[in-house]
Order: structure tokens, then sequence, then C-alpha cells
């Protein structure tokens, strides 16, 4: 893992969102997953849904720098409607964000 831990910002407010946080964190390494098979089958579509649904559910959740990255890859794949070397480095970036989402709250 390279750069510092992202905590969502919701549980600096309410900790009892917890859970809710440990869901979504699950749910994103599913998701990653998801999102390297679209890449390797050429599927512009896939990528461009998957980003769509993580650039809204990120931002909701408290994880703004995935919102970004979401947001980069879906812009990309929505210009170019296909996987070339542009959608991919935005999907690394995706991931590269994505590794260092944490659930709980640091300290």
């Amino acid at each position: 893992m390279t750069g510092e831990a992202i905590y969502s910002d919701l549980l600096a407010d309410d900790p009892a969102l917890a859970s809710l946080i440990e869901e979504f964190v699950a749910d994103l390494r599913a998701a990653c997953e998801m999102l390297a098979a679209a890449l390797a089958d050429g599927d512009a579509e896939a990528v461009r849904s998957i980003a769509h649904t993580w650039r809204g559910s990120a931002g909701g959740h408290g994880f703004d720098p995935l919102t970004d990255a979401a947001d980069g890859l879906h812009e990309v794949v929505t210009r170019t409607g296909a996987v070339e070397d542009a959608v991919r480095r935005a999907a690394d970036e995706f991931f590269a964000v994505a590794d260092r989402v944490r659930p709980g709250w640091p300290g």
C-alpha cells in the first residue's frame, strides 16, 4: 500500500456508522474485482457503470478521494467509449485509492 490510509469523514461525526462503513469497504473490494474483470474483458460499458456507481456511493459514505478517482474513471471511459490506455490509467488510480480506503477511524 502506498500513501496514507483513507477513512470516512462520516465517522468523525458519528462513530455509530462504523458497521455501515465496514460493509462499504467490503463491497468496494468486491467492486474492484468486478472492475478488474471488466477491464480484462474490454467491457467499457461495465467499467463505466462501476465507476458511475462508486462516484456516488463513495461520496455518500464520506470517502471524497475515492469519489474523485471514480469520477475521473467515469469521465475517461465515457469520453473514449473503449477500454484503452487512458481508461486503464484512470482505473489504476481508482485501484490505488481504493487500496488505501479503510474501515474504522484512526487512533
